[in-house]
């Protein structure tokens, strides 16, 4: 299989800031030119042969999950690569990522996705965590761009705070918004009648212990709470050099 190779993302201190205070950035062209072919190529060679249903218990939708980051090189160089180290500068640190993948929305699925955070439902706990979430179609507002209520992020209550000032983000084909596993989030369904085609990234920082909640990448894997996740199934990623 082809090898590709996708540049080191070129983050502004103030995407690191802002992500920082706000709990969630966009940057624009995360991807482009060849990079960004070679993925689309990648995702839709991964849709035609494995797309699958795929229930997101955190949004209440129904998305198609595609590719697999340890055998899809192209998917593998990206997660491992520079949206790896995007999320590594965000962090300040190392990170580990927890799963990678295609996703795609099919056309005229107008069902939205609900007010909902992931860290009430991650199989980890961690000093900090980052979702990248990077467009390989254009993503307007009736394709189902995400929004979110910025600073949400802080509080560290059971019950995630549901009201206050919210962005709405669309996006272009490559560009990426980075998120906050805390940040509460949600999109509107797909009227449009092409597909919406993103690909999916978590990252935890690199302290990170399994916490006994049930997930299908960690329930096979016979953890005990408290064990420090790692190795080759969560692969230590640092910033790249600038």
């Amino acid at each position: 299989m082809r090898v590709e190779r996708h540049p080191s993302p070129a983050l502004l201190e103030s995407d690191i800031t802002e992500y920082r205070e706000e709990g969630v950035v966009r940057v624009p062209r995360l991807l482009s030119g060849e990079s960004l072919i070679h993925a689309r190529e990648a995702a839709w060679e991964a849709y035609r042969y494995e797309a699958e249903p795929w229930w997101d218990d955190r949004g209440m939708t129904v998305l198609r999950g595609a590719g697999d980051w340890r055998s899809d090189r192209t998917l593998r160089d990206l997660v491992l690569g520079p949206l790896g180290q995007a999320a590594a500068a965000f962090v300040g640190g190392p990170v580990r990522l927890f799963t990678g993948g295609f996703l795609f929305l099919d056309p005229h699925r107008d069902t939205p996705t609900v007010r909902h955070s992931d860290a009430p439902y991650d199989p980890y706990d961690a000093t900090e965590t980052v979702t990248a979430w990077v467009a390989l179609s254009d993503v307007p507002e009736e394709r189902g761009c995400l929004s979110f209520l910025p600073r949400s992020h802080r509080d560290r209550g059971l019950v995630p705070v549901l009201r206050g000032p919210s962005v709405t983000l669309p996006l272009a084909a490559g560009d990426g918004v980075f998120h906050n596993a805390r940040t509460v989030r949600w999109a509107g369904g797909n009227t449009t009648g092409e597909p919406r085609i993103v690909v999916l990234a978590r990252y935890m920082a690199a302290d990170a212990t399994y916490n006994g909640r049930p997930d299908a990448i960690t329930d096979p894997l016979g953890l005990a709470a408290g064990h420090p996740l790692g190795g080759e199934h969560f692969p230590l990623i640092n910033r790249s050099p600038s």
